[in-house]
């Protein structure tokens, strides 16, 4: 249980932290208000019954009319009671939603865990499903529970009032047990609980399991969309319907698990559910023979004793919720904690003291994991403004991962220093596969940058230097771009960016690679043009004439 609050404060603290937190308190608060007020006509409504019953058996019309007037009344304000509750309830998941999802895909991003992180899988999945599912149902289960608690101690005393007195002898002892139907429904209530939990035991491990598998299955199909062109190419429809099946297989399997679990708890609950029908009256009936109580009196007490005994039992029918919660809450624990873990850095950066140089590299080494085989091993390089560097080696040698150590983005585990000549480096890195988002065509490709995008005219004549006037006319259109343009075309709209902001040195991690040879000369003739400090990496022999300085990795 310690567990349980445990990981949901870790999970939420920062909201209720917030200025937020104060207000959702405020929200709950009117909540339990309305729940209140709930549970207060339902103890009204049931001592309505003693009046309504004992009109049918004394054959009063005119108190039947009475009691059936009071009735509407009661189901008019239960109803709007139920309809406030339920619009302040929408307005409270969307209010807790928003902030929630904003500081989970604002952490994942900066902290670079989408980049770095293969231990949480799906995590878009928890970050959109997980977060909805966890204030949903942590909403749903606290207002259950309160209105469980209320109306326990609200028809506890109604039954024991209504109970009497049962007296028996034990080996000559008299013992008298007051407001004897509570305890039976005491016990009774807790016995139900104690026979689901244990029946339900497994139910928040299949849960988590089928939140997973149908992420994965989804995961799949997403994955053949985004790369439709490659599996069209390899005419691999076979391969992937096969690995689409194996993943539903995975989901039928769980299902079917789950569906014969619950099975077993909703038996068991039916078969309670039936005694609770009938043992308010079978355990009134010797006072009501006795004319200790009218009827209507025993009435009321059948439907005491389901009302003290329903809020018992309210978790073994929410049993599937709150295994539901379980799981998200550990999926979100693992979320935040792989967040966490992957925060980069605010380190001091180290600065050079030349002028002429921009960067150097003292004693770098690089290994994909702690534990493998040194890719680079013992690199220095001093890079002075204005020189073109070309780095080449053999493919898998480290030279991607280096350009992106030195663009700050990443780089497995290594050792030794980069030193920048001034704090904030203005660093472009341009890789081999551009990314370009969904969006407007010149949003897209400009994309990240979000402020100074030039205007229409202003960007034809960038198309026109990178020989893809062509292209003028998709401008405002919308398009899934890393599909419909040709992998040339993508490597030359990357270098855009350059037009627009200034750089004091760019990556070109073989960035020119699928261009024609002319294209690539035209790219190269801007890049000196305009005086920039640059570095490439390459396997082409062509862009040699490029750069003025080379570093081979291949003997290294």
């Amino acid at each position: 249980m310690l567990r349980f609050f445990g990981n949901f404060w870790h999970i939420s603290d920062f909201f209720w932290k917030s200025k937020y937190g104060k207000i959702a308190l405020a929200i709950v608060a009117l909540l339990l208000v309305l729940e209140g007020l709930g549970v207060a006509l339902s103890v009204y409504l049931n001592s309505w019954n003693v009046g309504f019953y004992n009109s049918i058996q004394e054959y009063n019309k005119a108190l039947l009319i009475h009691q059936l007037i009071i009735f509407i009344v009661l189901i008019s304000l239960m109803m709007f009671n139920f309809f406030l509750s339920y619009l302040v309830k929408q307005f409270f998941v969307i209010f807790i939603r928003k902030p929630m999802t904003d500081f989970y895909t604002k952490n994942w991003l900066y902290s670079r865990s989408y980049y770095r992180s293969k231990q949480v899988d799906n995590p878009e999945e928890r970050i959109d499903e997980d977060v909805t599912r966890f204030i949903t149902d942590s909403l749903s289960l606290f207002l259950g529970i309160t209105r469980s608690i209320f109306s326990f101690f609200s028809f506890a005393v109604v039954l024991c009032g209504l109970s009497g007195d049962y007296t028996f002898n034990i080996l000559g002892v008299d013992i008298t047990i007051y407001g004897y139907l509570f305890w039976v429904a005491f016990l009774l209530g807790l016995l139900n609980i104690v026979v689901v939990f244990w029946v339900g035991r497994p139910l928040k491990k299949l849960v988590y399991q089928k939140q997973k598998l149908q992420a994965n299955f989804r995961y799949h199909l997403s994955t053949i969309r985004n790369n439709r062109l490659s599996v069209r190419d390899y005419n691999a429809e076979r391969y992937e319907y096969a690995r689409s099946r194996r993943n539903f297989k995975a989901i039928v399997t769980n299902f079917y698990s789950l569906m014969f679990r619950n099975a077993k708890i909703d038996v068991v609950n039916t078969l309670f559910s039936q005694v609770y029908a009938i043992i308010g009256t079978i355990m009134s009936l010797p006072r009501y023979f006795a004319k200790q109580i009218s009827f209507g009196q025993m009435m009321q007490v059948n439907s005491a004793v389901i009302q003290v005994i329903f809020p018992m039992v309210y978790l073994t029918y929410v049993y599937e919720t709150l295994a539901s919660l379980r799981a998200s809450m550990s999926r979100l624990t693992e979320l935040k904690h792989e967040i966490s873990s992957e925060k980069t850095n605010s380190d001091e950066i180290d600065m050079l003291n030349c002028e002429e140089s921009i960067l150097e590299v003292n004693s770098f080494s690089l290994q994909k994991s702690q534990n493998s085989p040194y890719l680079l091993d013992n690199i220095c390089f001093r890079l002075k403004n204005q020189e073109r560097l070309l780095i080449s080696g053999h493919s898998g040698i480290g030279k991607s991962t280096l350009l992106r150590a030195i663009a700050g983005v990443g780089c497995g585990s290594h050792e030794g220093d980069i030193i920048f000549a001034k704090k904030c480096l203005k660093i472009c890195l341009l890789p081999q596969k551009p990314y370009y988002p969904e969006d407007n065509f010149k949003r897209a490709i400009f994309y990240p940058i979000q402020s100074g995008i030039p205007s229409d005219d202003k960007f034809i004549e960038i198309l026109e230097l990178l020989n893809v006037s062509y292209l003028a006319k998709y401008i405002n259109t919308i398009n899934d771009w890393r599909n419909f343009l040709s992998s040339g075309e993508q490597q030359k709209l990357s270098f855009c960016r350059i037009f627009v902001k200034e750089y004091d040195l760019l990556l070109l991690d073989e960035a020119t690679l699928n261009m024609d040879i002319n294209s690539e000369r035209k790219i190269y003739q801007i890049l000196q043009e305009k005086g920039f400090t640059y570095i490439s990496t390459s396997h082409s022999e062509r862009v040699k004439e490029y750069h003025n300085s080379f570093l081979d990795f291949s003997n290294d």
